[in-house]
């Protein structure tokens, strides 16, 4: 992979705030492409004042989401602005990704159907809450109403407690993902027959999409999923056991491997005990085999048991806090924590290698309209003249 990323060349408008859109964008910045990030200019995207904590003058989940992005202010409600906003993304835009309230782009000449009329080749991404159709289209969409209207907190918690919701932006990052896996293959088909495409993407699909495992139970049965709080439910034993210094998650896959489980443990004869010889007859014998595993594990700590089921080929680890997980060794063997020029503010990096390299962020987030649209033309024919310039 070139210094500048398997998307170097591609130009991208990104009219959007908060997560998903940011976020989408942010991927493709990762991965080379120059992304031109529209915001207003009194105030910019809403992300930038969601703390404390604050760091350097911007809210912490904006560093998250905006590194790689030149911020170009623009009035979207000044008619001026918006034709110059037009004509740049007719001329110049590969990718544009939006996802102002329903209706908006539209007002503004700025929608999908309207931009590839001038523009036939371009890529265009709608980001939002419920999509094109449904009674609900109209609607705003946020993460924990999403979470809550498709079943996934209904999923989330302890069987005997109130649902809890997930505790990070599954829904608002898994849309930025879909997105970009829609980007990427409307690209590909551009190569190959010069047309554009207009992508729809939602919360509310996304949100479906991740109960994907419990609703083709549901399908089949009719009964409704419980909550399994620590534990899992496809194979046994699967889930969190308490040690003497904290708790361990473990996951056995096959019969095979419960078997190595039981002679690590000392335990060789619940390999051949009949009530626990398969997983079926495991899963019929839950609650019995986890208080026989639970009065075994209470006797060492994380770290000794985890290295005594790795060496026999299971698999468990410590149930780490999100501190112990930024400093573990293989969070920072990883790279997934990066700075960049510029800022020593760490944050989570693209999870994907290309050719053994895990792509850099090569500037911060950007200052809130650093550039206007006048300036964004002579800055995009420095870049044309000199393209290690951006």
């Amino acid at each position: 992979m070139t210094k500048h990323g398997v998307l170097q060349g591609v130009t991208v408008i990104e009219i959007t705030s908060s997560i998903a859109g940011p976020f989408a964008a942010r991927i493709l910045a990762d991965m080379g492409a120059t992304v031109f990030k529209i915001e207003p200019p009194d105030g910019g995207d809403a992300a930038r004042k969601w703390g404390p904590p604050f760091w350097e003058g911007d809210a912490t989940p904006f560093h998250a989401f905006n590194r790689g992005k030149r911020s170009v202010a623009v009035d979207l409600k000044d008619p001026a602005q918006c034709e110059s906003l037009r004509s740049f993304i007719v001329a110049q835009a590969d990718i544009v990704i939006q996802n102002l309230r329903p209706g908006l782009v539209d007002k503004y000449g700025l929608g999908g159907a309207t931009l590839r009329k001038s523009a036939p080749g371009l890529i265009y991404c709608n980001i939002g809450g419920f999509g094109t159709k449904g009674p609900m289209k109209s609607q705003l969409g946020y993460e924990a109403l999403i979470q809550g209207l498709t079943g996934l907190i209904s999923l989330t918690g302890e069987p005997d407690r109130e649902p809890v919701r997930i505790g990070t932006s599954l829904v608002d990052m898994g849309t930025s993902m879909w997105s970009v896996v829609g980007i990427l293959g409307a690209l590909s088909r551009k190569r190959l027959t010069g047309e554009g495409c207009l992508i729809d993407a939602c919360l509310y699909d996304t949100g479906i999409a991740w109960t994907a495992l419990a609703m083709a139970g549901y399908q089949a049965t009719g009964r409704i999923p419980t909550r399994q709080g620590l534990r899992g439910t496809a194979v046994i034993p699967n889930g969190a056991f308490k040690t003497n210094d904290g708790l361990m998650m473990l996951v056995v896959g096959t019969d095979a491997q419960f078997s190595s489980l039981c002679i690590a443990i000392g335990q060789p004869a619940l390999a051949t005990d009949e009530r626990f010889v398969t997983n079926a007859a495991r899963r019929r014998n839950e609650e019995l085999l986890v208080s026989t595993l639970d009065a075994v594990f209470i006797k060492k700590s994380r770290a000794e048991w985890c290295s005594l089921l790795t060496i026999a080929g299971v698999a468990a680890v410590s149930l780490q806090d999100l501190g112990e997980a930024a400093a573990s060794e293989q969070t920072i063997e990883s790279e997934m924590l990066q700075d960049c020029p510029g800022d020593t503010l760490k944050v989570v990096g693209l999870p994907l290698r290309f050719n053994g390299e895990r792509p850099r962020p090569d500037r911060k987030v950007p200052a809130c309209g650093e550039l206007s649209m006048e300036s964004l033309q002579t800055f995009v024919k420095e870049i044309e003249r000199n393209p290690n310039s951006s």
